[in-house]
C-alpha cells in the first residue's frame, strides 16, 4: 500500500516526508540496539507494507542486522518455524497479526507491536479494537 513519490512515502491518506522516516528508523535502531540487537542479528518483521516496514527495515540495517519479513499471511506454525529459523532477537509486528505470532514466540525473543494502520484496517475490514497494541505492551 505504501509507495515513495516525491520524497515522500504515502500510504492511504498518510504520508510522511522521507527524511522524517529516515529519523524515525533512526530512533528505531536506537531501540534495537538498546534491546541487544548487534550487528549479524535478526529482526523479523510481521507487517504489511507500512511506514512501520520501512522504519524497521531500515533501523535493523543501520545497526548490520538483518531484517526477515515474514509473510502476514502466515499461520502460527509457518511463523514459529521462521523465528526459530532465523534466529530473530525482536519481531516487529502489527497489532492485528497478534494471535497469529504470540502463540510461537521463542522466550528469548523481544515482541514490539506497532497499531495497525487505518487503511490497513480498512482495506481488510479489520475492528478498531484489533489494531491497537494492548495495553501494557511494548510498542
Amino acid at each position: 500500500m505504501a509507495e515513495l513519490s516525491g520524497g515522500r512515502v504515502i500510504s492511504g491518506e498518510r504520508e510522511i516526508a522521507r527524511e522524517r522516516l529516515l529519523g524515525r528508523a533512526l530512533h528505531a535502531a536506537g531501540g534495537f540496539a538498546a534491546l541487544g540487537v548487534k550487528p549479524g542479528d535478526a529482526v523479523a518483521l510481521v507487517l504489511r507494507n507500512d511506514f512501520s516496514f520501512f522504519e524497521a527495515s531500515y533501523a535493523a540495517q543501520m545497526l548490520g542486522a538483518y531484517c526477515v519479513p515474514v509473510n502476514w499471511h502466515g499461520k502460527a506454525p509457518e511463523f514459529g518455524y521462521v523465528l526459530r529459523d532465523c534466529g530473530a532477537k525482536a519481531v516487529v509486528v502489527h497489532a492485528d497479526l497478534l494471535p497469529q505470532v504470540v502463540p510461537v514466540l521463542p522466550d528469548s525473543v523481544t515482541l514490539l507491536i506497532v497499531p495497525t494502520p487505518p487503511e490497513i484496517a480498512a482495506a481488510y475490514g479489520i475492528p478498531d479494537n484489533q489494531c491497537r497494541a494492548p495495553v501494557g505492551t511494548t510498542v
